[in-house]
Formats: structure tokens, sequence, C-alpha cells
């Protein structure tokens, strides 16, 4: 599952009626999106045109061709070779390091990339729509 994908979940409940229609055509047909242009898409999830630039706006793009071009990339990026990816960092099994050093790197650039991805599921904080918070109380402490 794409992170753009977790945050169409996340945010479904604050959607109009028509954005859900979208939302849920969306999640239920990743793929069509890149092969159908707007208009069919619309047709087919029942909802407007607006609707799914507006849906696209309200996960923080700039509308569907951008977030047609980011979940491609994130795709591309997901279904990258597990051996390109472990040889990036991306996955470190610590028991093929000699030291405390070299494990306590491989560590670092994991938890590293394991922060970079959460990033990217977080919305930035310009996307959200006027009149909702996007702070989250953590702990029972916020700023």
């Amino acid at each position: 599952m794409t992170s753009i994908e977790i945050r169409v979940r996340d945010l479904y409940d604050d959607l109009n009626d028509s954005e859900k229609k979208a939302a849920s055509f969306f999640l239920s047909h990743v793929d069509s999106v890149f092969v159908l242009p707007i208009a069919k898409l619309a047709k087919q999830a029942d909802t407007t045109q607006v609707a799914w630039v507006r849906l696209c706006k309200h996960i923080g793009f700039d509308g569907l061709k951008d977030m047609k071009k980011a979940l491609f990339n994130e795709l591309n990026e997901t279904n990258a070779p597990t051996a390109q990816r472990e040889s990036s960092g991306f996955f470190t099994d610590i028991r093929d390091y000699n030291t405390i050093t070299e494990m306590a790197d491989a560590v670092k650039t994991s938890s590293i990339c394991a922060i970079e991805d959460t990033m990217k599921l977080i919305p930035p904080l310009w996307s959200v729509p006027r009149g909702k918070s996007s702070r989250r109380t953590v702990c029972g402490c916020s700023e």
C-alpha cells in the first residue's frame, strides 16, 4: 500500500460525499488512475471531475496529474528489487558487521530511512484544508 492510499484512507471521513466516491474508486482501482482520463474516472466513480480534483487537493496535491506522478514514482520505488533496496541501506542485517561502529552505522542508516518514509506519509502543513488542524496530541502533550 502506498503512502497516498494511506492518506486517502486516513482522511476519508473528512471528505464530502462526492469526494468519498472518488476516494472509494481510487482505493479499489489504483491501477485505473494511470490509464483513465479524469472524465472516465469521474463517470466510473459516479462523481464529478471536480470531486477528483478536490480529493487530490485534500490529500496534498495540486491536482490529479500531480497525484498520478507521485503515485507512479512511489509505486516504482516500492517495486524496486529487494537486492537494490538492501544495497542502498534500506534493509540491513547487523549480524553481517564485525564492529560495534559498523552495527551502529547500519542501525542509524535504517532509522533515517524509516523516519524519511514516515515523513512521506504525513501531509505537509500547508496542504491541510482551512479549518482543520494538523496538530495531534502525542503522549498527552501538545505544543
